[in-house]
């Protein structure tokens, strides 16, 4: 793309930037109700969000939820989660069963259904 700038032939050229690709790549995971982040964590580099990972995060958000939420521990909270692979495995279908937490599925991906829609 050129300058679209005027200037006089004795000025001297404008400099151009250059694009640069950041190198980090960081991921988070935040779990939040309808008042405050109740939990998250940075994904550490390299690592992949499978099922055994996943099954961890949430053991530690269940902690947080422990300790900033006592009313929701007591008595059982709602999770939302996308249908991810680590999301749908039967290890965590399970885990998330035993621990009586509720889990509100994700509908199928539709141009006039977002999210935020409901």
């Amino acid at each position: 793309m050129q300058s679209s700038e005027w200037h006089t032939t004795s000025s001297p050229r404008p400099k151009k930037s250059r694009h640069v690709k950041s190198k980090k790549i960081v991921m988070l995971i935040a779990f939040f109700d309808n008042e405050v982040v109740v939990h998250h964590e940075f994904v550490p580099a390299g690592q992949i969000v499978n099922c055994p990972f996943y099954v961890q995060v949430l053991k530690r958000l269940r902690e947080a939820i422990r300790r900033k939420r006592p009313a929701k521990w007591q008595g059982g909270w709602p999770l939302h989660h996308d249908n991810g692979p680590s999301h749908t495995w039967i290890v965590v279908q399970t885990w998330l069963a035993e621990k009586n937490i509720l889990l509100l599925h994700q509908p199928a991906y539709s141009p006039d259904l977002a999210p935020s829609d409901f």
